[in-house]
């Protein structure tokens, strides 16, 4: 689970851990929400500008929280 201590600008932006790049196709309407998502989190975040990439990584985190919390399929 995500450390809530931790302001979000930070949780995104510094990978704690190694990385691969992916590489996927969205629908446009759906990256086209994924943007917005990206300018709420830069006006939640002042002085700092979150990116595509910034939004799917915390779209992701989010999501991934919710369904393993619900417990086993």
């Amino acid at each position: 689970m995500v450390d809530e201590c931790i302001p979000l600008a930070y949780r995104i932006l510094v990978p704690k851990e190694s990385t691969t790049q992916v590489a996927f196709r969205l629908a446009d309407r759906l990256l086209a929400r994924v943007d917005r998502h990206a300018k709420r989190m830069s006006k939640e975040q002042r002085g700092v500008v979150f990116t595509r990439v910034d939004a799917v990584r915390d779209l992701l985190v989010r999501a991934l929280d919710i369904v393993e919390s619900e417990g086993p399929p």
